[in-house]
């Protein structure tokens, strides 16, 4: 396994698990329920603890990214940029989480969750950006190098 298919493969868990944190913590805010609280709490730390995977497996396949012809230098980097963004943001969401395991008082959850549902919303948008690498690629729009080349085979 190289590490363009590493990432494909970690780099779902962060925000997934960011999403569901995000949505319990919606519910918890509204029902005031112990039990999604704790879920909320958990679930954010995992995808805090997942981010750094996620980011480390993305810098070991933006080389070999590069040497795909369909893959964009820009486009690449900036999905690397936001990729960094959303690092930091779970991993502050994450931190969050332990503190409003352990202190349980109500200002400090709800500032766990207003972290948290701002990094699935970055998480969100990297993921975004990831897939415009290939989703959006010019290159692949265009038809690919037998297209640019001019001609078919003969």
């Amino acid at each position: 396994m190289d590490w363009l298919h590493a990432h494909l493969i970690v780099n779902h868990f962060p925000i997934i698990l960011a999403v569901v944190a995000s949505l319990a913590a919606l519910v918890a805010l509204g029902t005031g329920r112990e039990g999604a609280w704790r879920y909320a709490g958990v679930t954010g730390l995992l995808a805090g603890l997942t981010a750094p995977i996620a980011y480390i497996t993305g810098t070991r396949a933006e080389d070999p990214a590069e040497e795909l012809w369909y893959v964009s230098h820009d486009v690449l980097e900036h999905h690397e940029h936001w990729g960094l963004y959303a690092l930091i943001a779970l991993g502050l969401a994450g931190l969050l989480a332990i503190l409003a395991l352990k202190s349980r008082a109500r200002g400090m959850r709800l500032l766990f969750a207003i972290a948290l549902w701002a990094a699935t919303g970055v998480a969100t948008l990297t993921a975004l950006y990831g897939g415009d690498i290939v989703h959006d690629s010019e290159a692949l729009r265009d038809g690919g190098p037998a297209a640019s080349s001019g001609g078919h085979d003969e």
